[in-house]
């Protein structure tokens, strides 16, 4: 693979990666969805490098493997960073692991819009600022007042 098919294919995939991001679209499309697209991106990069040195351009192989570093850690590491608001909420709602209890569950989500609080479940949406609705609907047991699972709705 040539030079500037290596840099065009690298930056467009990190510019696609920042931009799902960045607009919220990652949490439609899903964390492990993406992972698995740019660790195949990556690969694809690495290898048209690797094809690209054999051909004697050593700068593929440098791209190529830069690349493929870059867009390994965004496939993995996009998941833990609290990019937004609305991402924010998304990591609230999947750390939030059975058996913990209600009460801080309930501290934790203390910002967000809670419309929905019959006994065993609680529900929460972003705020209507974001102008998105994702909601989190956690269910619990109202006797030991411990979390059973949570469920986590994108808009």
């Amino acid at each position: 693979m040539s030079v500037r098919k290596l840099l065009v294919a690298g930056i467009t995939s990190v510019l696609l990666g920042c931009g799902l991001e960045l607009t919220g679209l990652s949490i439609e499309f899903g964390y492990k969805l993406l992972g698995i697209l740019f660790t195949a991106l990556a690969l694809t990069v690495l290898f048209g490098g690797w094809r690209g040195s054999r051909m004697g351009h050593s700068t593929s192989a440098r791209l190529g493997t830069s690349f493929c570093i870059l867009l390994l850690a965004m496939a993995w590491g996009m998941p833990l960073l609290d990019t937004s608001p609305r991402k924010h909420f998304y990591l609230l709602a999947h750390e939030t692991t059975p058996g913990e209890s209600i009460d801080i569950v309930q501290a934790q989500f203390r910002g967000y819009r809670s419309w929905s609080s019959a006994p065993g479940h609680i529900t929460f949406s972003t705020t209507p600022a974001l102008e998105i609705n994702d909601v989190v609907v956690i269910l619990y047991d109202p006797d030991s007042k411990r979390v059973i699972r949570t469920e986590f709705s994108p808009d």
